[in-house]
């Protein structure tokens, strides 16, 4: 593997410097991947990018373009004090003043990025390329500007929205909504308390629906007032959301306070649905899964395994319409936020009064039915959960682009009339997208089967994704910080990564590092197929680097405790290993057929009894595995693991607590964090879990 250096202004070597020694690392740490960016760049400076330190003029910025004079135009020019930004924006230098061409401006979120494509291939290429096509009958040529950014909330995509017209539109395109969340305020905590303890969820449903539609409509008003009102054509476009494919979480499903002890019915159903679905008992499943649904409608799992039975049934109308409610469950947050969608009574609200304030609408959940059939949105569109393939975004933009004609020469045209666009990415820039959907899949709690997929489609277009592959491999399954690892600096340092923000998203918190066990194993896998074979020496590390040996090893450790980047984002940051569902995996990995001596600090904090005990799952098996008595102290236990029951490789632990109903907790002065703990009882908690090889 030949090694690269980092490209870019020596501005950027400092601004990269930075944002690997964050408040997350050590500033005193050395790395050689730092040195090597530094000097490839030290001798690289460019005033491209340099916005005048005292313009001559009222500056004006739109996104991270601010206001600049070129040979006596105006122009915008990225703004260097806003670099580190930089990634999340399209790469452009400079946005140059409009000329002949009819100008559409694109804004929206990371979907409107191409993200995984971008810089290779974007949207707002397509969309461009699209219009460009149909020019012999149109008469006219376009330019898209893109001002699209990754993770751009509500609030600043009207800032952008309103600044962007000074850049003389013809018209604008506005393709958002996936990331529309708004937190409660602490008095409209105290009412959603309220709710809960009156057992009215749908009272506080209807009350978020309607925060959320008073919001929809104020933005639709920006764009009236924004464009519309001014003469300029303004076209939303509604995103879709992977209801086949994407699942919730752990997280996500974690259990919220039910009253009368209605938990312990949910759990119950849970298990015969779960066992159901194991036996193929489809109809049990139905029975099971709709009581789920009426215990607890916030929970996803009960509208999932429902929707599971109505695939199964060939009723896809009644699957989707599940799939749709298990979505829209986010709304209540287990945490902080998760990943973006756009949730059915935002998609209702932009339908219902787009058209009172003149707005045009794409809504991509008609444009897919349309072109694709009725089956659910799968993979086929969807890289993840609302990233689109490379299919997706043509169909989106094709019906976009309709639009735009039709509101830019009055002239009424046929979708089917429309000439396609010709570009794509080339195989390499798709394995690439691919792979990089891998990680972002297996870090968010996805099954393994669609990790394999996306894996084993990258291996497929591009051979020369291997050295990537493997260079994730080695430094995921590394003990060491990811920023120090040689492969890292490989990864980063080869550029091929531009598609994930050149890897650098793949830094993690202080000691917050998955060990991807899945998704290692799926490059193993993916890499096999395609002929080469890497699998033993990965494998020999993982156990070099986190076997159980004769010093006791800590198995809170992230790499152990944790198998998804969402089990960080809780709403409530707690002091020790919570479970706020019944059961806490555990993995750990084992080699040398030695029993393992397993030494546990645990309480059941809210609640006990007599009758219920904490049981201990290894692998499947309970045998020779003690029973816990519940308690609400800290009590230490020790247990031995028998060689016959370790597998060589990877382990899991399970610990399943039970549940005792307690009445709601009152909230106290810190509302939030109170509201969490108050809604998603704690079942258990661990100070300490080591592991020790015995002779």
């Amino acid at each position: 593997m030949t090694t690269k250096p980092f490209g870019g202004s020596k501005e950027a070597a400092v601004e990269l410097a930075n944002r690997i020694y964050s408040d997350e690392f050590d500033p005193d740490t050395s790395s050689a991947l730092l040195a090597r960016i530094l000097q490839a760049n030290a001798e690289k400076s460019s005033d491209a990018d340099v916005v005048p330190d005292k313009p001559a003029f009222s500056a004006h910025s739109v996104g991270i373009w601010q206001s600049s004079f070129k040979d006596g135009a105006p122009i915008y020019k990225r703004n260097i004090s806003r670099r580190a930004e930089w990634a999340q924006w399209a790469d452009i230098p400079e946005l140059k003043p409009k000329g002949v061409k009819r100008r559409v401006l694109l804004l929206g979120e990371s979907v409107a990025r191409g993200y995984f494509y971008d810089p290779h291939y974007t949207v707002a290429g397509e969309l461009e390329s699209i219009l460009n096509c149909n020019k012999k009958w149109t008469g006219i040529e376009f330019e898209v500007v893109d001002l699209a950014r990754s993770n751009i909330g509500m609030t600043e995509l009207l800032e952008v929205l309103r600044d962007s017209t000074a850049l003389s539109a013809d018209a604008v395109v506005i393709f958002a909504g996936n990331n529309w969340g708004v937190p409660l305020s602490a008095e409209e905590i105290k009412m959603a308390h309220r709710f809960f303890k009156d057992g009215a969820f749908d009272g506080l449903k209807q009350f978020i629906e309607d925060k959320y539609k008073r919001l929809t409509a104020a933005f639709l008003n920006d764009i009236r007032d924004s464009y519309v009102a001014k003469g300029i054509p303004a076209v939303f476009v509604i995103p879709e959301f992977n209801l086949c494919d994407w699942k919730s979480d752990e997280v996500e499903k974690i259990f919220r306070w039910l009253p009368d002890d209605k938990v312990s019915a949910w759990i119950e159903a849970r298990d015969v649905a779960y066992c159901a679905l194991a036996n193929n008992e489809m109809e049990l499943l139905k029975v099971k899964a709709e009581a789920m649904v009426d215990l607890d409608p916030s929970n996803p799992l009960g509208f999932e395994l429902l929707a599971r039975y109505m695939i199964k049934s060939g009723k896809g109308e009644e699957a989707r319409r599940c799939l749709e409610a298990a979505r829209d469950t986010s709304i209540i947050g287990r945490c902080k936020s998760s990943k973006p969608r756009c949730v059915k009574f935002i998609r209702d609200a932009m339908l219902a009064e787009a058209n009172n304030y003149g707005v045009g609408v794409v809504d991509l959940s008609a444009v897919f039915r349309e072109v694709f059939g009725d089956k659910l949105p799968d993979r086929e569109l969807f890289l993840d959960y609302c990233h689109l393939t490379v299919k997706g975004i043509k169909a989106a933009m094709k019906y976009t682009s309709q639009r735009v004609i039709e509101a830019v020469t009055g002239k009424k045209v046929r979708v089917a009339d429309i000439i396609e666009s010709k570009i794509m990415p080339d195989r390499e820039a798709q394995a690439i997208a691919h792979f990089a959907a891998a990680i972002h899949n297996a870090h968010y709690g996805q099954p393994k089967d669609i990790i394999e997929f996306q894996c084993s489609r990258a291996a497929y277009l591009s051979a020369t994704i291997a050295d990537t592959m493997l260079q994730f491999a080695d430094f995921a399954t590394r003990h060491t910080s990811t920023i120090l690892c040689k492969s890292f600096e490989e990864l980063i340092s080869a550029g091929r990564m531009r598609v994930y923000e050149g890897g650098f998203v793949l830094r993690h918190r202080r000691n917050g590092k998955l060990m991807d066990i899945p998704l290692v194993d799926s490059i193993i896998k993916s890499l096999e197929s395609i002929g080469i074979r890497h699998g033993p020496d990965i494998r020999r590390l993982r156990v070099q680097e986190h076997g159980i040996g004769e010093k006791a090893v800590n198995l809170l450790q992230s790499f152990y405790a944790k198998s998804s980047y969402n089990a960080f984002n809780l709403s409530y940051e707690p002091n020790y290993l919570e479970a706020r569902t019944d059961k806490t995996t555990i993995r750990f990995i084992a080699a040398g057929g030695k029993p393992i001596l397993i030494e546990l600090t645990y309480r059941t904090p809210n609640g006990s009894a007599t009758d219920k005990n904490v049981k201990i799952v290894v692998n499947g098996q309970t045998g020779g595995l003690p029973e816990l008595k519940m308690t609400k102290e800290w009590t230490t236990a020790a247990f031995t693991i028998g060689r016959k029951s370790i597998l060589n490789g990877v382990n899991e632990l399970v610990i399943i607590w039970p549940y005792v109903f307690e009445p709601l907790a009152s909230l106290k002065p810190n509302v939030e964090d109170s509201f969490f703990n108050s809604i998603f009882p704690v079942l258990g908690q661990i100070n300490s879990l080591t592991a020790t090889a015995q002779q």
